[in-house]
């Protein structure tokens, strides 16, 4: 993804006449896989011009984006049988949208409160029109664009998994073309951080919360009670607080919310237990099993182990 922005930010320098060099593929190569039609093109050059506007340029530059973009439009691969054919048409998406906001999202505990002030039925029109355009059917979406319409909800990383999960269920149910599902739960990835108000999700957001935060905790202690190596080290301690203060450090070093550390400082726990180099490798093998027992994604787990081994000076000794 990293890479990807930094490609597409030297692209426009030098197509909005900066000294940058491109050094990304070609437009066509790169755009090929993702079938992209004109109304997604069109609402592509919208959202650009919206972010360009919200960073301070000035409507006059912004229509001149536009116009340069535009200009792009016939290096963007075709595919006449559009996604939204491919998914069933109209009738998939109604049929989805109903079953969504009229019996998935009120069942979810997770999500459901954000929908209990609007009129859910007229919420799922409009879905089903968004969903439509951007899979490149015949209707049109007159509402806010995707940043605006979801800012005042501060919605999560996980809320928003939450509901792309709903929605996939929905799909599939309705529709038995599996690769067009996939393709259209790819298409939501890429707007998942306008959803989500312009932030990158937090680690602590994307492992879960707080509830797979205490999945987490349990499942690493009880390894770590169960393993030879390193479970002499808290025999004589209070593991009922030690997993409190563990949960309060990790909810806060990982970006959760608001989260507070209130136990004794890291290093001087540590330099008391004279943790080394080894027994640290030891701790973090077991982080590496506790992450593989839960099945998180593999970019994820790569994360929460970076995490831990950023510590290792703060508790090894020697």
């Amino acid at each position: 993804m990293e890479q990807t922005k930094e490609n597409y930010v030297q692209y426009l320098a030098l197509s909005f006449g900066g000294q940058q060099k491109y050094t990304g593929k070609q437009l066509k190569t790169v755009h090929t896989p993702y079938h992209i039609h004109d109304k997604l093109f069109s609402y592509c050059i919208l959202q650009i011009q919206q972010a360009f506007k919200d960073n301070g340029t000035d409507v006059s530059s912004a229509n001149e984006i536009g116009r340069l973009l535009e200009c792009l439009r016939s290096e963007i691969p075709k595919k006449n049988n559009t996604l939204f054919d491919r998914l069933g048409g109209n009738a998939v998406f109604q049929n989805s949208m109903n079953m969504l906001y009229n019996q998935k999202i009120p069942e979810n505990e997770k999500i459901k409160d954000f929908f209990k002030s609007v009129n859910r039925q007229q919420l799922a029109q409009k879905m089903c029109d968004f969903y439509t355009m951007i899979t490149g059917g015949p209707y049109q979406y007159n509402g806010k664009n995707v940043k605006d319409a979801h800012q005042k909800f501060y919605i999560t990383y996980l809320q928003f998994e939450v509901y792309k999960n709903l929605l996939k269920e929905c799909l599939e149910a309705e529709c038995k073309n599996k690769q067009a599902i996939l393709e259209f739960i790819n298409l939501l990835e890429t707007i998942k951080i306008e959803v989500m108000g312009g932030k990158s999700p937090s680690l602590f957001e994307k492992m879960g919360g707080e509830e797979q935060l205490n999945i987490f905790t349990e499942t690493f202690f009880t390894r770590v009670m169960a393993e030879k190596k390193i479970k002499h080290y808290f025999i004589n301690v209070d593991l009922k607080k030690l997993k409190i203060h563990f949960k309060e450090f990790l909810g806060m070093g990982m970006g959760g919310h608001g989260k507070k550390y209130n136990g004794e400082n890291v290093r001087d726990f540590h330099q008391k237990m004279d943790f080394s180099n080894k027994d640290f490798d030891n701790f973090k093998e077991l982080i590496v099993l506790t992450v593989q027992d839960l099945n998180y994604k593999p970019e994820i787990q790569s994360d929460i182990i970076n995490f831990f081994e950023s510590m290792r000076l703060m508790i090894v000794s020697e």
